[in-house]
């Protein structure tokens, strides 16, 4: 697996990059599978392989922009000492390899077959959204706000990065205020 940290303690380059992306990207990988449909008068079986297989490169990037987000908010609350919890990094993993069966959605296969492909794309469908919780409750820890049951505030920034096209807008100002904020100098009190 890729380190995500140098030797220094410092996070790596390309985690800020991804959750620093600017939201164009996120919205224009959105926007581009909607209405490719509507320019087109017919569609040919390349073209929906093509544009499944658009969907898949920008599942995985709106996955990465979570990616970066839940890496760089753990190391910003590691530097803190605030109490991050256990390194989940698996579920964007594995995330990230169920979605690979996506593109045979519309091929039929043997029943056992279609029953598995089923069965990898709910587990892919889970561990997604479940990073995206991951990134979220991270996100809000990093900014001095404990995640031990679901808060309002770790609620409202999943569904901003489960909204990626609009959510993108409003979480790149806070990721730059978690990455820009100096060092706590005594311990955050969660009374």
């Amino acid at each position: 697996m890729m380190e995500a940290r140098r030797g220094d303690g410092e996070v790596a380059t390309w985690a800020k990059r991804m959750a620093l992306l600017h939201p164009a990207w996120l919205l224009l990988a959105t926007l581009v599978p909607i209405l490719v449909p509507f320019a087109v008068r017919s569609i040919t079986v390349l073209g929906v392989t093509l544009l499944l297989l658009y969907w898949l490169v920008a599942m995985w990037l709106i996955l990465g922009w979570s990616y970066g987000i839940y890496l760089v908010a753990r190391h910003v609350s590691e530097q803190r000492e605030l109490g991050c919890g256990r390194d989940r990094r698996w579920v964007f993993w594995l995330a990230a390899a169920t979605l690979l069966p996506l593109p045979t959605a519309l091929v039929h296969f043997p029943p056992g077959v279609d029953v598995l492909r089923d069965a990898v794309g709910g587990v892919g469908a889970l561990s997604y959204f479940a990073s995206f919780w991951l990134a979220a409750a991270a996100l809000v820890t990093a900014e001095g706000h404990p995640v031990r049951y679901p808060t309002n505030r770790a609620v409202g920034t999943f569904l901003l990065i489960v909204y990626s096209f609009i959510g993108a807008w409003y979480l790149r100002p806070r990721i730059r205020a978690v990455l820009d904020a100096p060092p706590a100098d005594e311990p955050v009190r969660l009374d």
